[in-house]
């Protein structure tokens, strides 16, 4: 299957702004070091003041959102023994 990111991310996120899910992302990928992949689409909000473009380096706020993805990860490390 040859994967071609530089055209299917773009499409996954305009989708999910299309359909109303974000009103804007940035995406990143890298693997060894090498950029595969950076795309910025959308804006900040769907309304005034935030009609403005994200860009490549927009910075998010995780907030509680990453406290679940933190705690899983650090369960996993601790079932396979890597810390602890």
């Amino acid at each position: 299957m040859n994967l071609n990111l530089s055209t299917q991310i773009p499409a996954i996120l305009q989708n999910g702004i299309d359909a109303g899910a974000f009103p804007g992302a940035v995406c990143h990928l890298s693997r060894a070091g090498k950029v595969v992949c950076e795309v910025a689409q959308g804006n900040f909000g769907l309304e005034a003041p935030f009609l403005r473009p994200v860009r490549h380096d927009t910075l998010y706020d995780l907030a509680s959102g990453s406290k679940i993805y933190t705690l899983a990860a650090t369960l996993s490390i601790l079932r396979d023994a890597k810390i602890g």
